[in-house]
């Protein structure tokens, strides 16, 4: 009997933030196809190719404690029946460990999400990732 993965490329999604959540790193592996590249929102503009991307999204478990994230104002859209393009307001916050100092820092981020899906067999799997971080406007009405 095959495993099946989320039936929506959304789901898709969410489940490998939920992976990252819960320290699941081999669940969150699978959420990613083979030859996954990753633009990160936390060092905008660089493509991370796949065995950096990998490495990035496999270590995240381990370097954010208390891991809280929402998706909002979500869009999908199929591309025939085998690829998808789910774009999202990413917000997530927790505490980075800085782990050789033991030591944290408090850690919110806002950012908006594109990933591009493809369909393997009955699973939906990310196979490229960008995230743009936002910033939030001045709050002028304080001053």
């Amino acid at each position: 009997m095959t495993e099946r993965g989320p039936q929506d490329p959304f789901e898709a999604v969410v489940s490998a933030y939920e992976s990252i959540g819960r320290g699941d790193v081999e669940s969150l592996i699978e959420a990613y196809a083979e030859g996954y590249t990753l633009v990160s929102e936390l060092n905008p503009g660089e493509l991370l190719e796949p065995e950096r991307a990998i490495a990035t999204r496999r270590s995240m478990p381990a370097q954010i404690a208390d891991l809280e994230f929402k998706l909002e104002e979500v869009h999908t859209r199929r591309i025939g029946n085998d690829a998808a393009l789910v774009v999202y307001r990413l917000r997530y916050k927790g505490i980075l460990v800085y782990q050789y100092r033991f030591e944290g820092a408090y850690l919110e981020v806002e950012a908006i999400g594109t990933a591009l899906l493809v369909r393997e067999g009955e699973r939906w799997k990310i196979v490229h990732e960008h995230l743009t971080p936002l910033t939030r406007p001045l709050d002028v009405t304080s001053r």
